[in-house]
């Protein structure tokens, strides 16, 4: 789960940033890619990062509401 969630917010980003510095066609394509896989490979340790900072920070659960939800 942590690996799609970085796929479907990250891998856009990333592909409007490297439109945005000039790269066209295959650039983008190879360049999306490649940070797809990146992704794909980083996805779990970062969510076990996370649970881990927020366990130190005694911080419950998968996150909590933005605070604009709260009212």
């Amino acid at each position: 789960m942590d690996s799609i969630a970085l796929l479907a917010f990250q891998v856009p980003i990333y592909v409007l940033i490297i439109f945005a510095s000039g790269a066209r066609g295959m650039g983008v394509v190879t360049g999306a890619l490649g940070f797809a896989g990146l992704m794909l490979v980083l996805g779990r340790p970062y969510g076990l990062w996370l649970e881990f900072v927020r366990k130190r920070f005694g911080l419950s659960g998968p996150g909590q509401k933005p605070m604009s939800l709260s009212s």
